[in-house]
């Protein structure tokens, strides 16, 4: 008995555990660039926003960056923040290597979370987590896909 009310316990807390955002969560992250406070309230309204959440060791997130890099110029109308917990440097590395276009649109905002804020606000599975919110900031798409840029450049334009 014991063991079956610890299995339903354990089902329903990892349900909760991997349940996605529905809008935009509160949250308070660094620019890279000069270490200023970047909240929910710094997006720019009126655009589809695109959080792009990776690791620089992951080999999904170096083909991702690579992919939106290759396709930067179908990257506009919409705001992109990528977010990351890994340092300057080594984030410098990465962005020559896997998304120097990408990284320098002015569209592009580059996040340092040293807080480990995004996993508990955002729920992602896995990197790289991709979530794709309305103008209004409810979600249209999340996925930790590397094959689905295709999918979510196609709803950026929708």
């Amino acid at each position: 008995m014991n063991r079956i009310l610890l299995f339903l316990v354990l089902c329903a807390s990892g349900r909760g555990l991997y349940a996605q955002v529905q809008t935009i969560p509160d949250f308070t992250f660094k620019k890279m660039a000069d270490g200023v406070d970047f909240t929910r309230r710094d997006i720019p309204s009126g655009k589809k926003t695109l959080f792009l959440f990776f690791d620089v060791t992951c080999p999904h997130c170096q083909r991702t960056v690579t992919e939106f890099n290759r396709r930067q110029k179908e990257l506009t109308g919409v705001s992109i923040i990528m977010v990351t917990m890994d340092r300057r440097e080594a984030v410098q590395a990465f962005r020559e290597k896997y998304g120097k276009d990408l990284f320098q649109l002015k569209n592009t905002t580059l996040l340092f979370d040293g807080q480990r804020q995004f996993i508990a606000r955002f729920l992602p599975r896995m990197f790289p987590a991709m979530y794709l919110f309305n103008k209004q900031g409810g979600l249209l798409l999340y996925t930790n896909e590397e094959k689905d840029v295709d999918q979510v450049i196609r709803m950026m334009h929708v």
